[in-house]
């Protein structure tokens, strides 16, 4: 089966999540997989390693004032100018898949793939826990402007064969024709705990709790330093430098790092970071605590606060605190309750089955 994947390059949950499927399909040859995203190829391992960076992106996203908010006049500007070539972003998408000839396009989450599949009568599947359309809409609601963009994206949607859509999703806005529920795509552990641990330099009877940190865009003169806590009690691993003053074993691992982060998930007593489909998704998967810092004007997080306040294991993080570095009252509270409640994370075996059966001509999955 030859496959055309486009990722959103929108954070990098779309991204991690994609290369799960990818190592579900097993693809064999590079030929047969069209990856079309702006996410570091890196993400996406050997798939990714055949692929020519982007240079003519296919969809918008959000536009981000800080590492925790939207910047909304930013984002209008960007989708107005998006919808203004939307019809040439298309036909240009056409003319690839036709090049190609895919036995199927999944789209993750951009609306224009969908289109120009749609047009070549190729299986077209959305797939994810939000669409644009969805997102946008909450901003129409109160500001006209954005009405003919959320409907030209819907219009574009309503031509995908189906909506496979994963957990944390809102409200949908009545675009598809049919929808098709999927547990959770997340990436498998290669690595046992003790395994992990030992890939860290550290002894597998350590009795200090592994903390993964995920800054997830906050720049280190962010961080004031001011009054950070004593945290010798925790062990803390990241992919960036610590934040200035913490007084904690840190352990930095390189950008490239021989350790997933799905690994350290995993192997963690807690994540701290930003609450998005990838980081929640894992660690409800393997059944990991979290300090999230909230977020705002972005629809998504509502829905996946809601969902990690039910699965228990999950406790927010004031901006100001995490800043600062007070976070030991924090982990200890968390450490002190039951881990979440472990959720299915089969979504990669699941939806690759379905593609599978899509590919089988007369059939839609």
């Amino acid at each position: 089966m030859k496959l055309a994947l486009y990722v959103s390059g929108h954070g990098f949950g779309h991204a991690t999540r994609e290369a799960a499927l990818l190592e579900a399909l097993d693809p064999g040859g590079a030929d047969r997989i069209l990856l079309r995203t702006v996410a570091p190829l890196g993400m996406f391992g050997d798939a990714g390693k055949a692929c020519e960076p982007l240079c003519d992106p296919f969809d918008v996203g959000m536009t981000q004032a800080s590492a925790l908010s939207v910047d909304a006049p930013a984002t209008l500007s960007a989708h107005r100018e998006h919808l203004a070539d939307f019809d040439a972003v298309v036909a240009r998408e056409r003319a690839r898949l036709t090049a190609f000839a895919p036995d199927a396009v999944v789209s993750d989450c951009g609306p224009a793939p969908i289109e120009a599949a749609a047009a070549l009568g190729v299986p077209a599947f959305v797939l994810g826990n939000f669409t644009w359309d969805w997102i946008l809409d909450e901003y129409a609601r109160t500001d006209p402007r954005w009405r003919p963009i959320v409907d030209r994206y819907a219009r574009a949607y309503a031509r995908a064969d189906a909506y496979w859509r994963l957990p944390f999703h809102g409200d949908e806005t009545g675009s598809f024709r049919k929808i098709v529920d999927f547990p959770h795509l997340v990436r498998r552990r290669s690595l046992s705990r003790e395994e992990t641990l030992r890939s860290l330099g550290l002894e597998p009877g350590e009795s200090r709790p592994l903390v993964l940190v995920s800054f997830g865009g906050f720049a280190a003169d962010e961080f004031t330093g001011a009054d950070p806590d004593g945290l010798s009690e925790f062990i803390f691993v990241g992919f960036t430098d610590p934040p200035p003053g913490l007084r904690a074993t840190w352990i930095r691992l390189p950008t490239l790092s021989p350790v997933s982060t799905v690994d350290l998930v995993a192997a963690a007593g807690a994540v701290i970071g930003k609450l998005g489909y990838g980081t929640a998704a894992e660690c409800l998967v393997y059944g990991t605590r979290m300090l999230f810092v909230p977020r705002t004007r972005f629809r998504e997080i509502g829905v996946i606060e809601r969902a990690v306040a039910e699965a228990g294991g999950f406790r927010a993080l004031s901006r100001g605190d995490f800043l600062s570095g007070r976070w030991r009252a924090p982990l200890r509270r968390l450490l002190q309750t039951p881990p979440p409640r472990s959720q299915p994370g089969d979504g990669a075996e699941r939806i690759a089955a379905a593609l599978a059966e899509s590919a089988i001509p007369g059939k839609s999955a």
